[in-house]
């Protein structure tokens, strides 16, 4: 039976109870993903990141040190250029993980690692070595340097 009820003026009734179970049977009708295929597709995705997490972590490393050794590099020739305007030498020193310019530590690295090693631009804007080695996990790897 229907009762209405007044709500600013508006009369409003409740559905009567054949409409209810109407809707209700439709309801149960709709169709949802199941347990063991939610399991599956998470399983899935799980699988798959386990597999391409690896790989873009290492990419990630490789871009990190690659930006690094810019970073050395830049400053060298931004020394070597230093030298030759100012037309006198700069020693840059290279310990551990540490590039120190006039005897002020000027840049602290994450990734490379130097033997300790002096550079001394001349007034030319050159520099005695043509190459800056450094350790890199295992491997060591070098840096060219504007020489003679």
């Amino acid at each position: 039976m229907l009762k209405p009820c007044l709500s600013e003026g508006v009369i409003l009734s409740a559905p009567n109870e054949t409409e209810m179970d109407k809707a209700w049977r439709n309801l149960r009708f709709i169709r949802g993903f199941t347990l063991i295929e939610l399991l599956l597709v998470i399983s899935l995705m799980g699988l798959v990141t386990s597999l391409v997490a690896p790989k873009l972590f290492s990419a990630y490393q490789k871009i990190l040190v690659q930006s690094e050794e810019k970073e050395i590099s830049s400053l060298l020739n931004a020394i070597s250029y230093r030298a030759f305007i100012q037309y006198r030498s700069i020693e840059v020193k290279l310990d551990e993980n540490t590039l120190s310019v006039a005897g002020k530590p000027f840049l602290k690295l994450k990734y490379v690692r130097f033997p300790e090693t002096v550079l001394t631009f001349i007034q030319s804007g050159f520099c005695k070595q043509n190459r800056i080695y450094y350790q890199l996990g295992n491997e060591t790897r070098f840096i060219p340097v504007s020489t003679l």
